[in-house]
């Protein structure tokens, strides 16, 4: 992913963050906490506080890759900043 001004970083050793940034691109809304660990660890069992904690870390791991403050927290869960256009690269 390239942030808006940012540098191109590359998330192919990354794969959870790389699974919650695809996620979150082809979203255009929030999407709750639950269907993001769903989708993120589709085969693993957790715990609800585990969950949320790896949740948490992995936003926290794109935040610190470069994506920023572009990763919003909601009521429900979390979303792109709906002002930044997401464009996939081929």
């Amino acid at each position: 992913f390239r942030a808006p001004g940012g540098d191109v970083v590359e998330l192919d050793r990354k794969h959870k963050p790389a699974a919650l940034l695809h996620a979150l691109a082809g979203a255009g809304a929030p999407i709750g906490r639950d269907e993001l660990v769903a989708l993120v660890w589709p085969d693993e069992k957790i715990l609800e506080e585990a969950a949320k904690d790896r949740l948490y870390a992995t936003v926290a791991l794109l935040r610190k890759a470069g994506i920023g403050d572009l990763v919003k927290s909601a009521a429900t869960g979390y979303q792109l900043d709906p002002a930044v256009r997401v464009v996939r690269a081929e």
